[in-house]
């Protein structure tokens, strides 16, 4: 899975080279929440809670009604945690806070996974030379990453690892260390800091590794549609593909290839590959029962897709709203 990043600062999204030098800033994070959300999930970070500098409250939760996120920064009851997700965010970033007087915060963690779910927790490992570093990365904590993450995942889902001394420099990801980790850790592992190619999300997508987003997207060096597709597990030129309404109605099974998919993305409207015809086939051309795209998303193995419409008509070539009435 590709991870669009929002970082959030004074109402703009921002981007920042290692935490600390603005290198660009949006004024329109809620459309960019919007075209974000039909390629994946996106990472929100109230960059100024973080820092102690005052919250971006009301933005986010503008943001958490568009798109299916998960949300940091600032992150340090189990209150806030449990109000974010009340609001709708899909899990929670722990960063500094799951780090106490330089040890992991064995009490607040056990808290938060018993209250909120282990499954919607997500701890943020930010290291530099495979230390990890906090409050906003001006922290040693003499903590070494390799060993604290099998002790962490006891307590999440999910561990994001952003390499510091990479982030926002484009000078691609520390692979050696992805893979020290890929290798440690059990639990789902996002990686961040340095991403500069699709190669690198590919060789990410090979270790069963998600890749998390910032510059190489916002300076457009990385396209959405290609680290999308390149992402994905392609045991063939086919994945199944599983249309689905808004309202969670399965309406049909078809199969895409990377054209239906990079064409799906770039015109709205579903496109998928006829195996009967040998070509493409752009769903509802004849019929006009088209399928207006809303989001696009992979399954836990990256081997097949969900693309959730909005069905116009029938999807079914029988006259049925769906193929499964």
């Amino acid at each position: 899975m590709v991870i669009s990043s929002i970082d959030i600062m004074q109402g703009k999204a921002v981007q920042l080279r290692q935490g600390r030098e603005k290198v660009l800033e949006r004024d329109d994070p809620l459309s960019l929440a919007e075209e974000f959300d039909r390629y994946g999930e996106i990472c929100v970070i109230d960059l100024d809670a973080a820092m102690d500098k005052g919250d971006n409250h009301v933005l986010i939760s503008k943001i958490l009604k568009l798109g299916q996120c998960r949300v940091g920064g600032g992150v340090r009851t189990v209150d806030r945690a449990r109000e974010l997700i009340a609001l709708g965010s899909r899990k929670i970033i722990i960063g500094s806070t799951a780090f106490e007087h330089d040890e992991i915060n064995i009490g607040f963690l056990s808290q938060l996974a018993r209250e909120i779910g282990r499954d919607q927790v997500i701890i943020a490992v930010d290291a530099r030379d495979q230390e990890i570093v906090t409050r906003a990365w001006t922290h040693g904590t003499g903590l070494c990453l390799l060993s604290a993450v099998t002790q962490l995942e006891h307590y999440c889902n999910e561990l994001l690892f952003t390499c510091v001394q990479r982030e926002g420099c484009m000078q691609g990801i520390d692979m050696e260390l992805v893979r020290k980790l890929r290798n440690i850790a059990r639990c789902r592992l996002t990686v961040a800091g340095g991403v500069s190619s699709i190669g690198e999300i590919q060789q990410c997508a090979r270790l069963g590794c998600d890749v998390q987003l910032g510059m190489a997207l916002y300076t457009g060096k990385i396209g959405l549609a290609d680290a999308f597709i390149e992402s994905l597990n392609w045991k063939n030129d086919l994945i199944p593909t599983i249309t689905q309404d808004q309202d969670g109605r399965v309406l049909m099974l078809a199969y895409s290839n990377k054209d239906s998919i990079r064409r799906a993305f770039s015109t709205g409207k579903m496109h998928y590959f006829s195996r009967s015809r040998q070509e493409l086939w752009f769903k509802g051309r004849t019929s006009g029962n088209t399928q207006t795209l809303i989001r696009m998303r992979a399954d836990c193995d990256q081997d097949a897709l969900l693309a959730v419409v909005e069905q116009e008509g029938h999807a079914c070539h029988r006259g049925s709203y769906s193929c499964f009435h």
